[in-house]
C-alpha cells in the first residue's frame, strides 16, 4: 500500500491551514488535502494539550500558541501563570486518521490525563515537561519515550489505527 511520507514531499509543499474547530476537523482537513493532492493512503494526526480550567486552552491552538509565544518554553511559563489559583488538571488529546479515499476514512482518538506542574525533565517535546502523569509520578519530560508511548494520547490513537490497518489487510482491502 503506497503511503505519502511527509519527509519525501517537495520542500515547498505546505499543508493547509488548520481552520477547523476541533482536533477531529483539523486532522481531516490535513488528511483530505494530502489525499487529494497525491491520491495515496494518508495517515495524519492532530493533537494538543487541553486544560479544562482554562476553557480547554490551548487545545487545537497548542502549537500555534507556542509559536506565538516564541517557543514551548515561553508557552509553558504562560500556561503556569494562567493556572494560578485554578485546577491544574489537564489532558493530552490526539486524533489520528487513516484516510483511504474520499468517503472512506477511519478516525481514532487517544487521551491521557494528568496535571500541569512546573517544568521537569528534558525528554519528549512540546509541553511534555509540564505534564505530570500521576501513575508514574513524573512528567512526560522525565520518562523514556518507550514508557511514554505505552500511555500517551498519540500512542493510544496509533495503536487503534494499526489494529484497523491489520484488519483491513486481513480482509484484503489494503
Amino acid at each position: 500500500m503506497p503511503f505519502v511520507k511527509l519527509s519525501k514531499l517537495p520542500q515547498n509543499f505546505e499543508l493547509p491551514e488548520e481552520n477547523g474547530l476541533s482536533f477531529y476537523e483539523n486532522v481531516l482537513i490535513k488528511a483530505k488535502f494530502v489525499y487529494d493532492k497525491f491520491k495515496k493512503t494518508v495517515i495524519a494526526d492532530d493533537s494538543g494539550l487541553v486544560i479544562p480550567s482554562l476553557d480547554g486552552f490551548p487545545g487545537i491552538f497548542s502549537s500555534r500558541f507556542a509559536k506565538k509565544m516564541g517557543g514551548f518554553e515561553n508557552a509553558m511559563k504562560k500556561i503556569i501563570e494562567l493556572l494560578r489559583g485554578k485546577s491544574s488538571f489537564a489532558k493530552f488529546v490526539c486524533y489520528a486518521v487513516l484516510y483511504l479515499k474520499d468517503n472512506e476514512f477511519y478516525v481514532f482518538r487517544g487521551e491521557v490525563e494528568g496535571f500541569i506542574v512546573n517544568p521537569r525533565g528534558n525528554k519528549g517535546f512540546g509541553y511534555d515537561p509540564i505534564f505530570l502523569y500521576p501513575q508514574f509520578g513524573r512528567t512526560f519530560g522525565e520518562i523514556p519515550y518507550f514508557l511514554k508511548d505505552r500511555v500517551s494520547h498519540r500512542g493510544k490513537a496509533m495503536r487503534q489505527l494499526i489494529d484497523k490497518l491489520k484488519e483491513l489487510h486481513k480482509k484484503g482491502r489494503i
